[in-house]
């Protein structure tokens, strides 16, 4: 039984709750999948960013975490050998939906929106993530100017 000098444990598993902060209430989405072991007695600190489409956040069960913000869903663990403090969203990968809605002539980089982030961690490492179609598309580029250099030999 809890008492006033000892503070009873928490749950290791970890809910993050949106809250609109215009109103300062809950929209209902509940991010789950992420876990804290520090003791009742201690603070830790774990540092999230949010997109237009995702939610991310660090995790004391050494990886980073990302959801799909409209769904709820976690679509990427990302590990460490340590606990992940902090995911954070490359701000150059975000396109404004503003921007897509209403530009004539849409850049190109709009089709790799929110495909990077960096994740730090107590292990002292940053590491950056990409999505598995952002490196594809890297590599299906590098292959076409591969085909292109030796198309350009050849004519020579």
């Amino acid at each position: 039984m809890p008492s006033p000098e000892q503070a009873p444990p928490i749950a290791t598993a970890i809910d993050m709750h949106e809250v609109d902060v215009e109103t300062l209430r809950e929209t209902g989405r509940v991010f789950t999948g992420h876990q804290g072991f520090t003791a009742t007695e201690t603070a830790f600190y774990l540092y999230s960013d949010v997109s237009r489409d995702l939610v991310t956040s660090g995790s004391e069960s050494c990886r980073g975490c990302v959801w799909d913000r409209a769904r709820g869903c976690l679509v990427a663990s990302l590990p460490h050998d340590a606990c992940v403090n902090s995911v954070a969203i490359c701000p150059q990968n975000q396109v404004k939906q503003f921007d897509i809605l209403y530009s004539n002539k849409l850049p190109k980089y709009i089709s790799f929106m929110q495909e990077i982030c960096v994740t730090a961690s107590d292990d002292h490492k940053l590491k950056v993530w990409q999505s598995h179609r952002r490196v594809r598309h890297q590599r299906q580029q590098e292959e076409r100017r591969r085909r292109q250099q030796q198309q350009q030999q050849q004519q020579q």
